[in-house]
């Protein structure tokens, strides 16, 4: 093989890994759908495969207490805050532009 055919050779190759590279192209023969039709453990069979994982392990009841009327509002509160210093602020990025705020509300 001449040196031409070479240089030609890994060309071709350098083009074919940089077109598979590419996720635009062949988008459709490269997709695969979700399977949705699979049904999601309960709850007896995720501790089975729980134990079998960890021999030791014990599953732990968590109980989850809403949040109270205090807590929402200021979750509110911090929402229309930063939402007042995006608006407020268009030029910067919405991060700048909520650091901004809360630095001259200081």
């Amino acid at each position: 093989m001449t040196e031409k055919e070479m240089i030609a050779a890994w060309e071709a190759q350098q083009k074919r890994i940089k077109e598979s590279l590419n996720p635009r192209k062949n988008t459709l023969e490269t997709w695969t759908p979700h399977n949705y039709s699979a049904k999601p453990l309960n709850e007896e069979e995720s501790l089975r495969i729980a134990q079998m994982i960890n021999p030791g392990y014990e599953h732990e009841k968590v109980s989850v207490e809403a949040p109270t009327r205090e807590e929402l509002d200021g979750f509110a509160a911090m929402i229309d805050a930063d939402t007042k210093a995006i608006l407020k602020h268009p030029d910067m990025q919405p991060q700048a532009a909520m650091e901004r705020e809360a630095f001259l509300r200081k």
